[in-house]
């Protein structure tokens, strides 16, 4: 294929098939410096782009319009010939310093090892004009070469002639003769094919096999050799620093993922720990349930011995130590509904779950008749996490709950999922009410804490932070408040690991 440049694209292709012997270019290309076609005085110029030794391209000039000399021909031909050979010449020197210089950048630019080697031989097969370039590296035991990329114009169709496996034992292939002689070999059959050998670092890396299914091959001469090594070499750094990059890759996700074990497992042990800490509160202060009577009967046998004023001072005295009492186990007497949900949590079964459907769940449970929006758009792919599915929609349905009840008069509840390249997924939830006061921003997942006051001052809002948190922290996760700005609502951010397998 012969690819043209031009601004008249309307008018003229944008390839050129060189099996198509009819054309007037690629009969020019094949076998001609140039040709003429048309009239005298409307003619049209095709010249064969040749820097020393094969042709590189074409150059058309329409309405070329020249008074003939004595032999028919323009007499400025001669010299316009010479300029587009000195021409090629310098648009092979920067193609072949554009092709080196676009082989490095294809080491950082591109996504996958894949990717990065399919880049590299379509530099190659551009440069050197090849019909086909494949790349076979050698396997971790050194026994074989295994095919790994391909590119060329005609790769599909080429790609049928080369084998996909070559043993290293078959000392009579060429891929096997040139890697184990460091030289490269060049066949001549149907395809002319050069296996070059890749090497970097005092390592052999595999073969490169460059294809011509056309006469370009048989005029391969020792420049033309010289240069495919030279392009070998390139492309054996390439796939070096490829390598290099993705073992580096490789121990890095290995050391992220033993972090993110020992992590999880820290955060297990410590949730462990507080559930065990919490069912023994529990426990204990279970058994303190007839305090109350103990401070009722107290103040009766106060009451009946308190009559001289003397007394009646004491009396007094002791009521307001007994208030004192009450009142602080009246606090611990709040507690234990959380510790008692905390203290479950150390009889915890994980298994894959959708995070999608659990807060999908927990969003069906809300009253949406309290005037409050709910803008949630799910992502379209599943998000697996490892957890207790009622346990995490509980705490998510808290946090709903929590939003929903800041906005008395009504607003927007907004909530979405947003994953995380550290292997997390994020769930925000956000309300439009007046937000938490910086004040009480430290507090607000201690147990018992609570920003109401009056007769609402011990509800579910304090402990549901608190609970919440220890719910997410038991799957490995957390949950935190977002610092934003005073009276712009409220933002709350679950935090949890994802599964590597997606649905």
């Amino acid at each position: 294929m012969l690819l043209v440049q031009s601004d008249i694209a309307e008018i003229v292709p944008h390839e050129i098939d060189l099996s198509d012997n009819e054309r007037v270019e690629v009969q020019t290309f094949r076998s001609s410096d140039y040709a003429l076609r048309g009239a005298p005085n409307d003619r049209r110029l095709v010249a064969r782009l040749t820097p020393e030794r094969r042709p590189i391209g074409l150059v058309t000039v329409d309405h070329y319009f020249s008074e003939p000399d004595l032999h028919g021909l323009p007499p400025e031909l001669p010299e316009l010939l010479r300029f587009l050979r000195h021409a090629a010449g310098a648009i092979e020197d920067v193609t072949l310093r554009t092709a080196f210089r676009e082989i490095g950048r294809a080491v950082l630019s591109a996504s996958t090892i894949q990717s990065n080697l399919e880049r590299v031989l379509q530099i190659v097969v551009d440069a050197v004009g090849s019909d086909l370039a494949v790349l076979y590296l050698l396997d971790t035991a050194g026994r074989r070469l295994v095919y790994q990329q391909h590119a060329g114009v005609a790769a599909t169709h080429l790609r049928d002639t080369t084998a996909s496996l070559i043993l290293m034992a078959d000392d009579a292939h060429p891929a096997v003769r040139s890697l184990w002689d460091g030289e490269q070999y060049v066949t001549d059959s149907r395809l002319t094919q050069a296996f070059l050998p890749l090497t970097a670092a005092n390592q052999r890396l595999g073969v490169l096999l460059l294809a011509f299914a056309s006469e370009h091959g048989a005029m391969l001469d020792a420049e033309d050799r010289k240069l495919l090594v030279t392009f070998a070499d390139q492309v054996a750094i390439a796939v070096h620093n490829l390598q290099l990059l993705q073992r580096t890759n490789t121990a890095l996700e290995e050391k992220i993922r033993e972090e993110r074990a020992l992590r999880r497992e820290i955060e297990w042990m410590r949730s462990t720990e507080l559930a065990e800490v919490a069912q023994a509160l529990v426990h204990r202060l279970g058994h303190a349930g007839d305090v109350p009577t103990h401070i009722a009967a107290t103040r009766v046998l106060v009451t009946d011995s308190s009559d001289a004023p003397a007394d009646t001072t004491k009396a007094m005295e002791i009521e307001r130590h007994l208030a004192h009492v009450e009142k602080r186990w009246q606090q611990i007497n709040d507690l234990l509904p959380a510790l008692a949900h905390v203290a479950r949590l150390k009889e915890v079964t994980l298994a894959p779950l959708d995070l999608r459907q659990v807060v999908a769940q927990a969003l069906d449970r809300l009253d949406r008749s309290d005037g409050v929006a709910v803008h949630w758009q799910p992502p379209q792919s599943a998000i697996l996490v490892e957890g207790d599915a009622a346990l995490l929609q509980e705490a998510i349905f808290s946090l709903l709950e929590n939003a929903c009840e800041a906005m008395p008069e009504g607003g927007f509840l907004t909530v979405r999922l947003q994953r995380e390249e550290a292997g997390a997924v994020l769930l925000y939830i956000t309300d439009t009410g007046p937000g938490v006061p910086v004040a009480n921003r430290q507090r607000i997942f201690e147990p018992g804490f609570s920003t109401r006051t009056g007769s609402t001052s011990h509800t579910r809002r304090g402990q549901g932070l608190f609970v919440c948190r220890a719910i997410m922290r038991r799957h490995g996760g957390d949950v935190m408040l977002h610092e934003g700005a005073p009276d712009t609502g409220a933002t709350f951010v679950c935090r949890l690991p994802v599964l590597s397998v997606t649905l």
